[in-house]
């Protein structure tokens, strides 16, 4: 045997073969290896935080400024031009602006800006919105000097709030919407008896006019005031606004108080709902007057008595059909019940035939009909008798 054959390891002890084994350190690894690949259930990395000097974590900051810089962002306003959904008429909570139906007059313009706008198709405000001075260019007869005017006079009028959707009512709008466009000396005759006047501007010679007008000379002319303010277009514009005002203002708003409401409850809601709550008595009673025979809501609502609107007829119908129930329980002359007594008399009722009522319904309307009468006495219990 060589000296190579002395180098190589014995493989034959006692006639059999020995196998050369790796080393017990490799073994071990290896079978912590595969232990980990096959049996690994993913947070190892996660539970290794919990070994992170947290003193050695550097905060991730940008670059430092100068406290006395300015920091400006292109993201727009969210607040301002974000999308509103319209979800239909008597579900936006809103109308557009009665101010985009006003005449042109009412800005005051001079008279060569007011008729060459007038020349070139420009009657109302809502002609004007959304313009700049390159959608003037190409109008016969109006000028720079115009433009700047009429923008001017626009901004002023409008203010900062949104025309599109405006979510109170300006009645006085209304006023200079029908009327902006009449003779001003008809006009302010016509508005006088009810206090709004002040929102025609008259000449100096129509106010010469006015100061010496004899009481036949005003009758006359406040005759031919009300022909002009009778005309179908302003009587068409008077309904579809309230139409609009009910759906949006009034219809909802019942409809979530079981959908009855008082005359009294209904003009509350619109002072409510009014730019100017001042004027909503005012403006209503003159609106009555001249363009309604009877309530300016008989049009738009269902009346269920005297001063008492349902908001339709399945509202009126639950309401007749309370009253008709509650009416039968009062067989004797001058009976009376108390009114928590009948209440409860009548939720039970309707409970076995599974009808219900909204909260206070019940209560509310046995106060408001008139089949009823609620007296509170000395005690502060209140009693229920027939009308």
């Amino acid at each position: 045997m060589n000296d190579r054959d002395d180098q190589k390891p014995s493989t034959r002890i006692s006639g059999h073969v020995r196998m050369q084994l790796p080393a017990l350190s490799s073994v071990t690894h290896a079978l912590e290896t595969k232990h980990k690949e096959n049996y690994s259930h993913g947070f190892e990395d996660i539970y290794a935080l919990q070994n992170v000097d947290l003193s050695s974590v550097r905060p991730v900051t940008g670059s430092t400024k100068n406290n006395n810089s300015t920091t400006t962002t292109d993201l727009p306003d969210t607040k301002e031009g974000q999308l509103t959904l319209d979800f239909g008429p008597g579900w936006r909570g809103w109308m557009p602006s009665l101010s985009l139906h006003e005449p042109l007059q009412v800005l005051g313009l001079s008279r060569p800006a007011e008729e060459g706008l007038l020349e070139n198709g420009v009657r109302h405000l809502h002609n004007l919105i959304g313009m700049d001075k390159s959608d003037f260019i190409g109008m016969k007869g109006v000028g720079q000097g115009h433009i700047d005017e009429v923008l001017q006079k626009l901004q002023e009028h409008l203010g900062a709030a949104s025309p599109a959707q405006s979510t109170s009512v300006d009645f006085v709008s209304l006023l200079r919407c029908l009327y902006g466009d009449m003779e001003p000396l008809q006009a302010y005759l016509l508005l006088e008896p009810y206090g709004f006047h002040d929102i025609i501007t008259l000449s100096t010679a129509d106010a010469v006019t006015v100061r010496h007008m004899n009481s036949e000379a005003r009758s006359e002319n406040l005759e031919e005031a009300r022909e002009q303010a009778l005309k179908h277009k302003r009587r068409q514009f008077v309904r579809e606004t309230f139409r609009d005002l009910a759906s949006e203002f009034l219809i909802p708003w019942i409809e979530e108080r079981g959908g009855i409401a008082s005359l009294q409850e209904i003009h509350e809601r619109l002072r409510r709902c009014s730019s100017d709550p001042t004027t909503t008595e005012a403006v209503l009673t003159f609106v009555q007057d001249l363009y309604f025979e009877g309530s300016v809501f008989d049009e738009t609502l269902v009346s269920a008595g005297t001063e008492l609107f349902a908001v339709n007829k399945e509202a009126l119908g639950r309401y007749q059909s309370l009253i008709r129930h509650a009416r039968s329980y009062f067989y004797a002359r001058g009976q009376s019940y108390w009114f928590e007594e009948l209440e409860s008399f009548l939720l039970r009722d309707f409970a076995r035939k599974d009808v219900g009522f909204p909260d206070s319904f019940i209560e509310k309307v046995l106060r408001l009909s008139n089949d009823f009468r609620v007296r509170k006495g000395s005690d502060g219990r209140r009693s229920v008798r027939l009308s």
